[in-house]
């Protein structure tokens, strides 16, 4: 059964989280394949952001922290259009597909972890930042951005299901994973 949770809006220059998938299922036979390779696993993890504004936000610089502040820059330019979303996954296996975006730098940092975490958005050239925490986890700033534009709790995470902003609104729910679509 699906369970809402509360949550607010931060939002850094538009661009929101929108789902996450912290528990992929890893103990069945089905499950969801995030990283293409065949293999319900641990790496199918991903975040998924949108661009609630008005404009073209480029990511090229920004980084994903996650609550101990181990984190991954996006190399390279990243731009995410009005209403677009992009799903931010860790050593896809074949080739990326359109709207994913594999942040993989050859260290052991994978995108997001099972039970209590937090992940952040940090724009070093701005000083700001977004973030969400889930599975009880209390607020941190782990990022060198000093400025918070909102930390959401997005609930508790479960197994195989994904944690996703109901139709870019105020709540979320525990479902079945819809990277790249509407919630």
């Amino acid at each position: 059964a699906a369970t809402s949770a509360a949550v607010g809006q931060g939002s850094l220059n538009g661009v929101i989280f929108n789902e996450v998938l912290p528990k992929p299922n890893i103990s069945s036979t089905s499950g969801f394949d995030t990283d293409g390779d065949g293999v319900f696993e641990r790496d199918d993890e991903f975040i998924e952001f949108v661009n609630n504004g008005t404009a073209n936000v480029d990511l090229n610089g920004y980084e994903i922290y996650d609550a101990a502040g181990l984190k991954l820059t996006i190399p390279g330019s990243l731009v995410v259009a009005p209403g677009e979303f992009i799903v931010i996954i860790f050593d896809y296996d074949g080739t990326v597909p359109a709207g994913y975006f594999d942040i993989s730098d050859g260290s052991s940092i994978s995108v997001i972890n099972d039970g209590s975490e937090g992940r952040y958005l940090c724009n070093p050239a701005s000083g700001e930042y977004i973030g969400l925490v889930y599975g009880g986890r209390t607020v941190t700033n782990p990022t060198v951005c000093t400025t918070n534009l909102g930390v959401e709790d997005f609930g508790s995470p479960t197994e195989g299901l994904s944690i996703q902003r109901v139709q870019r609104g105020t709540t979320t729910e525990v479902i079945t994973p819809t990277p790249l679509a509407t919630n």
